[in-house]
């Protein structure tokens, strides 16, 4: 693994400095060499792994360098507007490196082109790309202090492509060096990860994917921040409920275990728990370290909020009734969890989720199973539901059409026959057909009156048999609707 440090050259006169980073201090012309002598060395970074390149154009009479970089004895001592002397970044860069016992080899100048146009502006992006040659393991580290603007947001540009091309997060620093009113080296990292967790929200908020992006974290590793921990805590619970929604983890939270866990990682008490982290961070936005990152972070978080918007964080419950609370809603969040697998065209979850748990089958009832009294009610009470003509029909359908795209897409891989040797499993549909039908199948209003009156059966069930007793008042109310 290798450690890489990457600064934009100006080509304008620099002045002599003295920056600060927390309780130290370094004099110097160059942002740069502050970095390493503050930051790099402090963390113990400067060592034989330590890359460090230094990029800008040429001052227009040497064809490849800075006249701030060149290794010329005639160019070497520099003068500020105050007449104050210095020797050029090569030499300060050449001295540093010896004097931590590097190699010269460990730095060199990348010759970025001088004119700003378009095609130029290709070039460069081109040049840092095969130049900084990032490998998977290495860490970043950026400043963004001097050069032109549009090399610093190409520089930035290129290393998202990257970033992008090894699937992970490889920038470990963003610094700027404030040389005017109070000269100090500003670490604008927690800033630029924000933005690269905005994108993963929104991969998530789509797709439902985030186990890629929960690494971002570990690159801040910064704990003195409190906003630190209240991220992490949002990303943890993001982490687990992306988790739990592409294995279709539905769950029964009253019987599936006595397991603490198990129960919180199910799809439901996992957008709880979300919606419970936010909260929490919410409510320290007046903590003053944390003022800065809280405007940034609301409307982001309010997106996130509104993609799960059928749940909301009740502080003032406790666990128990957290869980008395999801059981209640158990059949009206299966719903809101289909229309989320809708949204994210998550088909083959949803397929399976309407399969196996809102149109139950006539299947035996074990009687060593925890539930059995729950079951034996419900399956009772169910198979006398005199439904809707309209719900009626959707059920016929999901049993015919809808199961018959399931199949097509389970058993895609294979080829079954039946006994007189014609193909069962005829792969008829195309993606496009499957994904509307499904799209069409959740957005019919039959669904969501059906959803409602399986939740009212399943809570008046459920109720009488934890009280340990029938209320036969109750029963005889659900008899009398379903026939």
């Amino acid at each position: 693994m290798s450690i890489i440090l990457v600064s934009i050259l100006g080509t304008y006169p620099y002045e002599i400095t003295k920056y600060q980073y927390e309780d130290g201090y370094y004099e110097t012309p160059y942002g740069v060499m502050a970095l390493l002598s503050l930051y790099f060395k402090r963390h113990g970074l400067i060592d034989k792994d330590l890359k460090v390149f230094i990029a800008g154009t040429s001052d227009g009479h040497h064809s490849s360098k800075s006249v701030h970089f060149l290794d010329s004895e005639d160019n070497r001592i520099k003068k500020d507007k105050n007449g104050n002397t210095y020797d050029n970044l090569y030499y300060q860069l050449s001295e540093f490196f010896n004097q931590n016992n590097l190699s010269k080899d460990q730095f060199d100048f990348i010759s970025l082109p001088s004119n700003l146009g378009l095609p130029e502006s290709w070039n460069t992006f081109e040049i840092l790309k095969d130049k900084i040659n990032i490998k998977e393991d290495d860490e970043l580290y950026i400043d963004i202090t001097n050069g032109y603007r549009t090399q610093q947001v190409i520089l930035l540009m290129t290393l998202n492509y990257l970033e992008s091309l090894f699937g992970k997060q490889v920038v470990k620093k963003v610094f700027y060096c404030k040389y005017e009113n109070g000269p100090e080296i500003v670490d604008l990292t927690e800033m630029y990860f924000l933005t690269k967790w905005a994108n993963a929200i929104d991969t998530f908020i789509h797709t439902g994917q985030y186990s890629h992006f929960e690494k971002l974290f570990v690159r801040i590793n910064d704990n003195k921040n409190p906003i630190y921990k209240y991220l992490k805590n949002i990303s943890n619970a993001i982490k687990r409920l992306s988790r739990a929604l592409r294995l279709a983890k539905v769950g029964f939270y009253d019987f599936i275990s006595d397991d603490e866990e198990l129960y919180e990682d199910c799809i439901a008490y996992c957008v709880y728990n979300l919606h419970q982290q936010i909260y929490q961070f919410e409510n320290s936005k007046h903590n003053k370290e944390m003022k800065d990152a809280y405007i940034i972070l609301d409307d982001l978080l309010k997106r996130l909020k509104k993609q799960f918007n059928w749940m909301t964080y009740q502080p003032q419950l406790s666990k128990e009734e957290v869980r008395e609370m999801l059981i209640k809603s158990y059949y009206t969040h299966i719903y809101k969890i289909i229309l989320y697998y809708k949204d994210t065209e998550m088909i083959q979850q949803g397929l399976t989720v309407l399969n196996e748990m809102f149109f139950i089958r006539k299947k035996e009832i074990n009687k060593e199973n925890p539930a059995y009294s729950y079951l034996l009610r419900f399956k009772q009470l169910f198979n006398k539901m005199s439904l809707k003509q309209n719900v009626k029909k959707l059920r016929d359908k999901l049993n015919t059409i809808l199961k018959q795209y399931r199949n097509s897409i389970d058993h895609s891989f294979y080829i079954e026959c039946d006994r007189k040797g014609n193909i069962k499993n005829v792969l008829k549909y195309t993606s496009s057909q499957i994904i509307n039908e499904f799209n069409q199948f959740i957005l019919n209003p039959a669904l969501k009156e059906y959803a409602n009156e399986l939740n009212q059966l399943h809570h008046n069930i459920y109720q009488s048999v934890t009280s340990d007793k029938v209320d036969t008042t109750i029963l005889q109310q659900r008899f009398k609707k379903y026939g």
